[in-house]
Formats: structure tokens, C-alpha cells, sequence
């Protein structure tokens, strides 16, 4: 019995823990300290669409980075997030080329949500908590680093 107990905790202990995991670092455009946080990567077009979907909370050093094959404009909707977000879209070499700053929730009572477009090619997106970018001083300019 005590086997099937142990089976029974890895088996949820890998269905939940199985999400890649980065560290973020962000450097603001005019320097300084950066602002260091751990992001679930978004990868696959699944991980993408689904994003932080159905989630009512996101710790302030948390976000979520979105890792995309292609530079290219990017559009963001806030469809079914329950959290106000910031969303800093970055070109390859990680340089932030377009910020949204406290994009609101859009829960699925609502018809129409707004999207969010990227200003200039972008192949990566970092979802933060609302007002993390303004506390922080990031803007267009600013470096997004992970590992």
C-alpha cells in the first residue's frame, strides 16, 4: 500500500512540476539593476495559446516567456486571464520593442476582449504582473535575458 501511495505522488509530482522553467533577468534601457524573476516558457503553439489562461494569481516574481521560432508582429489577447498583466514584446537579441503596460483581465462572460499587437517584429513575449514593468523603469530598450 505504501508503494502505491509513493507511485500515486510522482506520478502528480511530474504532471504538475513538467513545465519548463527559465530564469528571467530584465535590464532597464537607461541601466542599472536588473530585475531578476522565474517565467514558465511557452514553446509549442499549445503552450502559446493557452498562456496563463484560468489563472486568478501570479506571484510578483513570476511571469511567463513566450519563445516564438520567427520574428514577426505579435498579438496578444487577454481571453479567459483573470490577472492584469504587462507585456513587453522583444526581438530576438531580446531587446524590448514594444510595452503593454496593465493590459486588464478578460474573463469568457466578456464577447470581445482587446488585443495587444507588438509595434515591430517580436520573437519573444514576457507576460508579467501589472505595474511590474513601470515599478521596475522597464521600456522600449530595455534587455530580456533568460536561462
Amino acid at each position: 500500500m505504501r508503494g502505491a501511495f509513493a507511485l500515486l505522488a510522482l506520478v502528480l509530482a511530474a504532471s504538475s512540476g513538467g513545465a519548463e522553467e527559465a530564469t528571467v533577468a530584465i535590464t532597464p534601457a537607461g541601466g542599472g539593476t536588473p530585475l531578476t524573476l522565474h517565467a514558465e516558457v511557452a514553446r509549442t503553439p499549445a503552450q502559446q495559446a493557452r498562456g496563463l489562461m484560468g489563472r486568478h494569481e501570479l506571484a510578483a516574481d513570476r511571469g511567463m516567456l513566450f519563445l516564438f521560432p520567427d520574428e514577426q508582429p505579435r498579438t496578444f489577447w487577454m481571453k479567459d486571464c483573470f490577472i492584469a498583466l504587462d507585456l513587453l514584446f522583444a526581438d530576438r537579441a531580446g531587446r524590448v520593442v514594444h510595452l503593454q503596460h496593465d493590459a486588464p483581465p478578460c474573463p469568457s462572460v466578456v464577447r470581445e476582449c482587446p488585443t495587444y499587437s507588438s509595434e515591430q517584429p517580436a520573437a519573444v513575449v514576457l507576460e508579467l504582473p501589472a505595474g511590474t514593468a513601470a515599478a521596475h523603469h522597464l521600456a522600449v530598450g530595455s534587455w530580456i535575458r533568460w536561462e
